[in-house]
């Protein structure tokens, strides 16, 4: 064979990158537990995975402060969607501390402004509908999404100050630098080019990625500056007077958030740039006969635009595309090809999935209609099964798995689970942005929610080495049976394989009851027709952008001006009608009698 004819030989490895993305991770040091969390997709119902990352801060503030007998890590967070929003704010958290919000509904209705907690505050308090509604955007004749995005900026803006302003507060869970992932759907795509046997040698092949993602590291100094060479290559070092590439500030984490969480076509996308040296660092896994190794996987430069070291693409939702955000956050706490020890006697690290938009199953339904129907099913179904493969989710509810958890929505009175439990994933998860009554729900129950969860589903055997250093009094504190029960006939002479602990022992005293009065079900808190004038408003101005900039001739010019009132209306009604039936099927109009 003729050298042209060979396959090109496997690249070489950039600098440091086995000691990135090794086969296997050591173990955590003794009495450790590493949590990695995924934060899911989310759009109005970040509000739910607020509230629970509320509560978990509290609980790790408080179990820390007890100079406990185990310790708990969060070593990555991976966000998804409007998960890397939220993940982006708490990595804000990193060097603040915390206001944790009270469980009690007429408490959180009466809280205003919380600027100390940017958890409720952008998620309950400022992500507000009718600011998305409003057409001052659409002024300059061009629309960039079908709401308007200002909002958003405005709370990009306002992160960038809270973040930039640390008050000297700590967390030893969350390690220095805090390390997250977000996922992004990068519309132009990565090229890649692979050569492929032919008849005549080798031949080239070339397709692009779109499944993206950014690394981001905040040190505690809060300064971008890096003098003991912590920072990765494929990494954002976040801070103050960043100076270098891969050095930027919070306005770049917060950028990436929106970009990761703009919505297609409802959500402006976001102009992104990046190093393009960070491309080298992506790795694959190859199985050999020899076993597995892990080699990166190299772009084809030459088909990548760059701009002084720098490539530019346009980011959109990271949930468009299979982003695998657990795959990321596992391979962060195991290694590349190495597994999560799944025993209850053994587990030392975990994955914790929180996605409130997740679906009870249900069997599926045939169908209907022709070619409309069809297309929105089809995009219905992509969206679907974007983000999470069926195996990752099957083995977060397998009971007998302690290395996958999943957190989702679960009411009060424990009849309801999964997105039919929170009222901000009604109207495929944009309802909630018109309602604040709803994303107040959410949040508590997400509070709510991570509690019960920690007391009584994250837990381990007594017999775990992680317990060792547990004194009988905190056992018998602490005790629980297989289902998450307490356990109060525990003493010296139990063995401590008869018997379960938490991981995250709740320190906050009792948690409200479980039933329904504790949180009242929000019905009857939006009148979808309360909205028909901004909505109104909104259509018009994007008809009008849509005559000058789709519709050309003369005459269509004229049918478009004659008709252009009736089509504003018919459009606005319509879109009140699918708001009142999808607040029909969720329960949340007003109940007979009058009742919430």
């Amino acid at each position: 064979m003729d050298d042209d004819d060979a396959p090109l030989a496997a690249p070489a490895p950039p600098p440091g990158f086995a000691r990135y993305f090794p086969l296997e991770r050591p173990p955590p040091p003794p009495r450790t537990f590493e949590l990695g969390l995924v934060l899911g997709g989310t759009v109005s119902a970040g509000a739910y995975t607020a509230g629970a990352l509320d509560a978990l801060v509290e609980l790790l503030d408080a179990w820390e402060a007890t100079d406990p007998p185990h310790r708990v890590r969060l070593p990555i967070v991976t966000g998804c969607s409007g998960g890397g929003i939220t993940a982006g704010i708490l990595g804000l958290y990193a060097r603040k501390a915390h206001h944790p919000m009270p469980d009690d509904f007429a408490a959180l209705m009466a809280t205003a402004a919380m600027p100390d907690n940017p958890l409720f505050d952008v998620w309950v308090n400022r992500v507000d509908g009718l600011a998305f509604l409003d057409p001052s955007d659409l002024a300059g004749g061009t629309a960039a999404s079908l709401l308007n995005c200002r909002r958003l900026d405005e709370i990009a803006r306002d992160m960038v100050r809270y973040g930039e302003t640390p008050n000297g507060f700590g967390r030893a869970y969350l390690p220095d630098p805090y390390r997250m992932i977000l996922s992004v759907t990068n519309v132009e795509g990565i090229p890649y080019r692979f050569d492929v046997p032919a008849f005549t040698g080798w031949t080239g092949g070339n397709y692009a990625q779109h499944a993206d993602y950014a690394r981001f590291a905040l040190p505690a100094s809060g300064i971008a500056a890096d003098p003991a060479g912590a920072r990765r290559p494929d990494e954002f070092w976040i801070g103050l007077n960043p100076s270098g590439e891969g050095f930027a500030d919070f306005g770049t984490l917060m950028q990436y958030a929106l970009a990761g969480g703009a919505y297609p076509m409802a959500l402006r996308p976001r102009a992104l740039t990046r190093p393009a040296a960070q491309y080298r660092y992506r790795p694959h896994v190859l199985r050999t006969p020899a076993g597995a190794i892990c080699e990166p996987l190299v772009p084809d430069w030459s088909s990548l635009p760059t701009t002084g070291g720098q490539v530019g693409f346009t980011g959109i939702d990271g949930g468009v595309f299979d982003n695998n955000p657990v795959l990321l956050a596992h391979r962060e706490l195991a290694g590349m090809a190495a597994p999560l020890e799944p025993g209850p006697d053994a587990a030392r690290r975990a994955l914790l999935l929180i996605d409130p938009t997740l679906h009870q199953p249900r069997a599926p339904g045939r169908v209907a209609g022709g070619m409309g129907g069809i297309g929105l099913a089809a995009l219905g179904a992509m969206e679907a099964g974007a983000n999470y493969l069926t195996a990752d989710l099957d083995m977060m509810a397998d009971p007998r798995i302690f290395s996958h958890f999943q957190l989702v929505p679960v009411r009060p009175d424990r009849k309801t689970a999964g997105a039919a439990a929170a009222a901000t994933t009604v109207l495929h998860a944009f309802g909630g942005f018109f309602c604040r009554a709803f994303r107040v729900h959410d949040f508590m129950l997400g509070r709510l929610n991570m509690r019960d969860y920690l007391r009584r589903v994250l837990i381990l055997r007594a017999d775990n080495p992680l317990f060792d250093g547990w004194s009988l009094a905190e056992r018998q504190r602490h005790a629980l049976d297989a289902d998450g029960a307490p356990l109060p006939t525990v003493d010296g002479a139990t063995p401590p394989a008869a018997y379960w602990l938490p991981v995250i022992p709740d320190s906050l005293g009792p948690a409200p009851g479980g039933h329904a009065s504790i949180l009242p079900w929000p019905a009857g808190q939006l009148d979808p027709e309360t909205l028909r004038p901004a909505l109104g408003q909104r259509v018009a101005a994007l008809l009008a952008i849509a005559q000058k900039d789709e519709i050309s001739g003369l005459l269509a010019n004229l049918w478009f001006d004659a008709g252009e009132r009736f089509i504003s209306a018919r459009i606005t009604g319509d879109i009140v009608a699918a708001f009142r039936a999808a607040l029909e099927r969720h329960d949340l109009l007003p109940r007979a009698g009058g009742a919430g």
